[in-house]
């Protein structure tokens, strides 16, 4: 643990495994510094027993707030230590992740150097060992600061989303990708994709939205909003919905028919289902928070912060709202039967802000947020996927690039890998200057995105306290 204290709540056996299902299984406080300036802002879920988290810790005697990487192996305790990024120096800000049943993760990543002025980059990187290890690619980075949602298909096919380059695509996770920009049989292309779900490889839905927070936190909403899909994999998009003056904050297709979406006006927030594949939706109530702050009844809910679903009816939601000054209070909401059931008696209290939620199988999960607290669930009685698929400790070690429980650098500065000295592939990565891979063919020419360095005479303290700004945002409840 690098000689850092980080305390891990005690786990009681009979505690945290229950003999019944659903609500009568109890989420559990298992880390936490107890410093409100401190946030796990992602999680990824391996399987019962392993999981990672990255997000920012308050340091001792100090205003400043340091990116740190939690890991689990037994489902439980966790330990911590600095986040590495791409240089030896360099620090790592981790906003979107995923991880699988096979070990493998990705999170994108921004990695900040000060070696030689601020040098910020940002790229989709992997781990093969359940978050153990991560691999940055020895090059310039194909996506200088550009998206920041990770869309699974399976651990080798992703879409990423939410930023300038529109639309990336990879089928051998990561190592070569796809730059598309989702169009209509008229020519009418989106420009503005921040969400995007599929529930099959060919299958697939997109949400178009423009809104912007100007540097005061006054969020604007253009009549963007729109619904795409597509049936053959991203080649062709047809139209479902448009014209919208709303933000999406998340989409979860279960199904071709069946799926859920999460997001704002100017008014309030939404949660919504659709049961005809996104031709109709309808509004799913949210329930007033019954939990007391003080003695006093909880404050109206504000944001919705999280969504993880199993299937059509059942999964999990994160919602939060404003309290006092520069304080927030949060609940959780089982999804059953398609109808939300607040739970109860929560070991956070339900004081702080929850950011982030994972989840292994529709029986073990963990949120994250605010005092870097990490809550866990787990249900005996839902019986665990089969095992088989390689797993996060038979893939330990395996990756021969990694050398350590943290972040492998890069071996050297470069802006491309060249054929003879690229180093071989390990497990289908290969570490290249991806940007040589763009897909040419929706615009005509590459997207003109790429990493760049900040001018040296910008402070070091404002690089880093703007990355961690925006990752604690991107809730849209941190402080607020």
């Amino acid at each position: 643990m690098n000689g850092r204290t980080f305390w891990t709540a005690a786990v009681v056996a009979g505690l945290w495994m229950t003999g019944s299902s659903g609500l009568a299984a109890p989420w559990v406080l298992q880390a936490g510094d107890g410093n409100s300036d401190s946030a796990v802002t992602s999680i990824g879920a391996v399987d019962r027993t392993h999981a990672v988290a990255f997000g920012l810790q308050k340091q001792p005697g100090s205003d400043n707030a340091a990116p740190v990487k939690l890991i689990t192996s037994d489902g439980s305790r966790w330990s911590i230590q600095p986040a590495q990024g791409h240089k030896p120096d360099a620090i790592l800000f981790v906003g979107d992740m995923i991880c699988f049943p096979s070990g493998r993760c990705y999170a994108m990543a921004n990695s900040v150097s000060q070696a030689a002025g601020i040098d910020i980059r940002t790229n989709l990187i992997p781990s093969i060992d359940g978050g153990k290890t991560w691999t940055w690619p020895p090059a310039t980075q194909l996506m200088g600061r550009t998206v920041s949602r990770i869309v699974p298909v399976s651990d080798r096919e992703l879409w990423l989303c939410d930023g300038a380059t529109v639309v990336l695509h990879t089928t051998d996770g990561g190592a070569k990708m796809g730059w598309k920009v989702p169009t209509l049989a008229d020519g009418t292309r989106f420009m503005n994709i921040v969400e995007m779900s599929f529930p099959t490889a060919t299958i697939g839905y997109a949400l178009n939205a423009n809104a912007k927070t100007d540097d005061k936190g006054v969020e604007t909403i253009a009549p963007e909003g729109a619904l795409l899909k597509t049936s053959d994999g991203g080649e062709t998009w047809t139209l479902l919905f448009q014209g919208q003056t709303e933000a999406y904050d998340r989409l979860w297709m279960t199904s071709e028919q069946d799926g859920w979406m999460m997001g704002h006006t100017l008014q309030g927030f939404f949660l919504r289902r659709t049961r005809d594949g996104g031709l109709h939706w309808e509004d799913v109530p949210v329930p007033a928070p019954t939990f007391q702050v003080n003695g006093q009844p909880a404050p109206a809910l504000k944001w919705l912060n999280a969504l993880w679903m199993f299937d059509a009816q059942s999964g999990w939601l994160i919602a939060s709202a404003p309290y006092g000054q520069d304080q927030s209070v949060h609940t959780i909401f089982r999804i059953q039967g398609g109808a939300l059931q607040e739970v109860p008696d929560l070991p956070t209290q339900n004081v702080g802000a929850l950011i982030t939620l994972a989840c292994a199988d529709p029986g073990a999960c963990w949120a994250g947020g605010q005092g870097l607290v990490v809550i866990g669930w787990v249900d005996d009685t839902v019986v665990p996927p089969a095992d088989g698929t390689g797993g996060a400790d038979e893939a330990a070690g395996e990756d021969g690039a990694s050398t350590g429980d943290g972040t492998t650098p890069e071996a050297s500065e470069r802006d491309a890998v060249s054929a003879e000295d690229a180093t071989p592939a390990v497990d289908g990565y290969q570490p290249k200057d991806l940007s040589a891979y763009w897909d040419t063919s929706s615009s005509g020419g590459k997207s003109g995105c790429h990493a760049g360095t900040l001018p040296a005479g910008v402070a070091w303290i404002l690089g880093i306290l703007g990355l961690a700004w925006g990752l604690l945002r991107r809730t849209r409840h941190a402080g607020s």
